[in-house]
């Protein structure tokens, strides 16, 4: 009796202890989301600003409080901003006088040439005001570069690569293994240029899939080009010719070539933006992300007086049935939208 009674004190104070640790532990991540969602409150924006644009998660059409990409947001809530957001605040700082200037840094930037089209034309707007927007990067990738080519300064680490060699498309086709596993696959399509089930179908690429993939990708890939080109002042095909033939892959051959400006660490960049502020070094460069001068300005958004609009619903994620869910298309929550 007196070894069953001692077991189960042992489980009972056990249990206790697992429990607290786990109470002490929600404690620190509510804490940590209450100070999160503060933070903004407590931002002010100072003169002689630096308004750096991180571009260090995937970039989302609509503003959100979780980012879906990371499991452990909903721990630790932060507002994840749009791309229509980030180019309004963007467009803001070009009128703002407190902002003096622009830094691009992206670390691990994840956006479509359309997102970026959308960030490149706010980066116009800021120049346009004779604002200099200046860009860092420990490497850089064909998207990357895109957006980048619109600062007027671009810098790069010295041990970063440089991907720039052309748009293209991998399909891989499942249809010899599916045969020698046994299994087949029950596909419905109708016309040529329905493609989606072609992997399971084919064994290759179909000549009408192979026709609209070419096409759409020369489309992207010649208004790419000719963006960069007039940015850059090198002809689209001098470019064109870069990318077939893979020339360029590191820091130096983009210095080289012409595609950025120089070699760099990150500190040789933060110095380079105190000689333009006028700030010492023994003193702190004043710099805010995209997120803090959210919380430090108003950005109205644009409205039209006219009787006739058009609404714009944002659903990104797959679709689900359900109610509203971050990063997900809940059918509930639209069916309510829609209405």
């Amino acid at each position: 009796m007196k070894q069953f009674i001692k077991f189960t004190f042992a489980s009972c104070l056990g249990l206790a202890i697992a429990m607290s640790i786990l109470i002490f532990i929600g404690l620190i991540f509510a804490g940590s989301a209450i100070s999160s969602a503060n933070k903004g409150d407590k931002v002010k924006l100072k003169d002689n600003s630096i308004l750096v644009a991180n571009f260090d998660a995937p970039i989302p059409e609509y503003t959100d409080n979780v980012n879906s990409t990371d499991p452990m947001s909903a721990f630790n809530p932060t507002k994840q901003l749009g791309v229509h957001d980030m180019a309004a605040l963007i467009s803001k700082a070009a009128t703002d006088p407190k902002i003096k200037a622009l830094l691009l840094e992206p670390k691990n930037a994840s956006f479509g040439l359309a997102t970026g089209d959308i960030l490149r034309e706010s980066l116009e707007e800021f120049r346009a005001e004779g604002k200099k927007i200046y860009a860092y990067a420990e490497s850089m990738n064909q998207k990357t570069y895109y957006l980048l080519s619109e600062a007027d300064s671009i810098f790069m680490n010295p041990n970063g690569t440089f991907d720039f060699r052309g748009f293209g498309a991998m399909i891989p086709h499942f249809k010899d293994m599916l045969d020698k596993l046994g299994v087949e696959m029950q596909i419905y399509y109708a016309g040529k240029f329905k493609s989606a089930t072609e992997p399971f179908r084919l064994n290759k690429m179909s000549d009408q899939n192979r026709l609209q993939t070419r096409e759409f990708l020369n489309d992207m890939y010649d208004s790419y080009l000719l963006n960069i080109s007039e940015n850059r002042d090198i002809p689209v095909e001098t470019l064109r010719d870069y990318a077939n033939n893979f020339t360029i892959r590191t820091s130096e051959k983009a210095v080289e070539y012409g595609l950025i400006d120089a070699i760099a660490h990150r500190q040789d960049v933060i110095a380079i933006l105190r000689d333009k502020v006028n700030t010492r070094d023994r003193e702190k460069l004043g710099t805010l992300n995209l997120t803090d001068y959210l919380s430090a300005s108003s950005v109205k958004k644009k409205t039209s007086k006219t009787k006739d609009k058009i609404a714009i619903v944002y659903a990104e994620g797959s679709i689900n049935s359900g109610k509203e869910k971050a990063g997900a298309i809940q059918s509930d929550h639209y069916a309510k939208i829609f209405r």
